[in-house]
């Protein structure tokens, strides 16, 4: 049997980094803000850290929900991070931004101290494909889990695999969010081409999240006047307690993080503001919310258009790869 068209059929392949396809949109600009895009899908965590898959190597042209594009400066992958083209393990990197994001709307992990999803869970998984060249929206799609991570099973080690109920994930969303009961507990990585999805259990990079964030995870842009509140997780490796102050025409009236004695990584807690004006609440004096912010006027500029990186858009003979393989894996 000649096996030419097969070879060539994987040669045409992208890499791993996969899109929402057929599932449903949602609001990236007034709702999911916090996501943003390059050639793969990314989360901004503690302000000035995006939060995505480790295989994803493009460190430039991070496209956020304002327009604004930014180059992270460095990044930290998980240290136990394995490529294998039966599963990425540890498949997790936190990059650092210059500084910190314009973001009103996070998404706050679930408890990472325990594994909160089993099979047979209902799951969303979010992402925009490769959205930089092709102007992708974001989208989520509902799917099953199917297969917990197993350390008896080498391939699985670290990996959900979940099928689809409505939409898939293709290329250029590795690294976006899964959620359960709106909670984060998982990141894209890999798939099988036909529809079978494989995401990092972050249950088991609590460690190297915490080491590498230890901060808070809260929104840097309030607006708004009024009786206002504002709920942020910790994301610390220790145990912290309410520090915050404010400045300008904000005051602080009430809120949980206030009574709480101590907070404990992947608790959330809130802060009820008084707002007349602008002002800022600095959770430390590095971790700061602007409150009605006098921005300067926009300039949106537009990424090159490029299939390359880790998440590059499937031209047309790369389709006709992927309907030869069918249900192969992609590596």
């Amino acid at each position: 049997m000649n096996n030419t068209p097969i070879v060539l059929a994987l040669s045409l392949l992208s890499s791993s980094a996969f899109a929402i396809t057929d599932g449903t949109n949602v609001d990236w600009v007034h709702d999911f803000d916090d996501m943003v895009k390059n050639h793969c899908t990314g989360m901004v965590v503690g302000g000035d850290q995006v939060l995505t898959a480790n295989h994803c190597m493009d460190l430039t042209g991070i496209t956020f929900a304002d327009g604004r594009i930014m180059d992270a400066v460095t990044r930290d992958n998980h240290p136990q991070y394995k490529y294998s083209g039966s599963g990425d393990q540890y498949d997790v990197s936190v990059w650092t931004l210059p500084h910190a994001a314009k973001v009103q709307n996070i998404h706050y992990f679930a408890d990472l101290n325990t594994q909160t999803v089993a099979v047979d869970y209902s799951v969303k998984a979010y992402g925009f494909g490769d959205g930089v060249s092709v102007n992708n929206p974001l989208a989520y799609a509902e799917l099953i889990v199917n297969k917990l991570p197993s350390s008896s099973t080498p391939s699985l080690k670290t990996l959900f695999v979940s099928n689809p109920i409505s939409g898939d994930t293709i290329q250029g969303d590795s690294g976006g969010i899964w959620m359960h009961d709106d909670r984060i507990f998982a990141l894209t990585s890999s798939g099988i081409v036909g529809g079978v999805s494989d995401s990092t259990d972050l249950s088991q990079a609590k460690d190297f999240l915490l080491e590498k964030i230890n901060g808070w995870h809260y929104p840097t842009v309030l607006k708004g006047n009024g009786t206002q509140t504002i709920k942020i997780q910790s994301l610390h490796q220790n145990t912290v307690s309410d520090t915050a102050y404010v400045s300008g025409d904000v005051a602080i009236t009430g809120g949980s993080c206030q009574t709480k004695s101590t907070i404990d990584a992947f608790e959330t807690c809130t802060y009820q503001l008084e707002v007349n004006g602008s002002g800022q609440l600095h959770l430390t004096d590095h971790e700061v919310i602007d409150i009605n912010p006098q921005d300067a006027p926009l300039v949106v500029t537009t990424p090159p258009t490029s299939s390359g990186g880790s998440g590059g858009s499937l031209g047309f003979l790369s389709l006709f790869g992927l309907a030869l393989l069918g249900r192969f894996r992609k590596q």
